[in-house]
């Protein structure tokens, strides 16, 4: 399972490539790892990355419309994948997000035990789902 100090490496290693970027396409490979009250959209084209948080092993990206909160589970991974190897989608690859600049960002998580949940805020996130968890 990923702990705290690897999740915040990839908190950082997301930023440079996601944030202020605009999301041009959303793909879906398996809804049943979005979980938000029976909606399937992980983001929406058109919205732009504004940040990347985190509270304990959660992330938050933090788009203009709407809060993505990404638990990565025992097995799951963010990378972003520059536009000239987008080619190859490797097995357990659950959602993407391709950006204006062409790179993707893609959440593979082969146990599936992580998750995608959608916030209409940062702020009902932290009121809601991370207001559980003990301080950061």
């Amino acid at each position: 399972m990923p702990e705290l100090p690897e999740v915040e490496t990839v908190r950082r290693t997301l930023m440079p490539h996601i944030v202020g970027r605009r999301i041009t396409r959303v793909s879906v490979h398996r809804a049943d790892v979005v979980r938000a009250n029976g909606i399937r959209k992980a983001g929406e084209p058109g919205e732009t990355v504004r940040d990347v948080a985190r509270h304990g092993k959660q992330l938050a990206i933090i788009t203009d419309r709407r809060c993505i909160c990404i638990h990565l589970g025992m097995s799951g991974s963010l990378c972003v994948v520059p536009a000239d190897r987008r080619r190859h989608i490797p097995p357990h690859t659950h959602l993407l997000w391709r950006f204006d600049t062409g790179c993707e960002m893609r959440f593979t998580d082969p146990r599936r035990f992580g998750g995608i949940w959608l916030f209409d805020s940062l702020d009902t996130l932290q009121t809601t789902r991370w207001a559980s968890l003990g301080p950061d």
